[in-house]
C-alpha cells in the first residue's frame, strides 16, 4: 500500500525524494496534461519567517516551471 498523499487534481503520485522537512512526489496533473512535482512538508509552517521562506521558495520554483530544460 502506498504512503503517497491524496491531492485533488493530481494522480499517480510516486515519491521521488525525501529530506529533513519534506517529501517530494511526481504526479500527473491531467487537466493540464503535464507531469508535476509536489512537495509536502513534514512540519507545520508556524512562524512568519518560515511562511515567508516557504512562499519565496514557491515563487522561485514556479518561475522555473516554463523552462524547457528544467526537470
Amino acid at each position: 500500500m502506498s504512503n503517497a498523499p491524496t491531492i485533488d487534481g493530481v494522480d499517480d503520485l510516486v515519491e521521488v525524494g525525501r529530506g529533513g522537512t519534506a517529501v517530494v512526489y511526481r504526479g500527473v496533473q491531467r487537466n493540464f496534461g503535464r507531469t508535476v512535482a509536489v512537495k509536502v512538508l513534514n512540519t507545520v509552517v508556524s512562524g512568519e519567517q518560515q511562511r515567508v521562506r516557504f512562499e519565496r521558495e514557491c515563487l522561485a520554483i514556479g518561475a522555473l516551471s516554463s523552462q524547457p530544460n528544467i526537470v
